[in-house]
């Protein structure tokens, strides 16, 4: 079994000066899984308020 977290927006993003949001990461996301993911769940995962992901 594998998986993977994705997350768009995050603190860590932004302190490295990148610029990153739902809207940009949704498209390339669902094209490198070739659209076998359900894009109603991608979106909601990557568009969660106030994720903050630790480095």
């Amino acid at each position: 079994m594998g998986g993977d977290v994705h997350a768009a927006g995050t603190t860590v993003q932004a302190g490295l000066g990148i610029e990153e949001s739902p809207e940009r990461f949704f498209q390339p996301y669902m094209n490198l899984k070739q659209w076998m993911l359900n894009p109603g769940l991608v979106r909601a995962s990557a568009s969660r308020p106030g994720r903050r992901w630790n480095a």
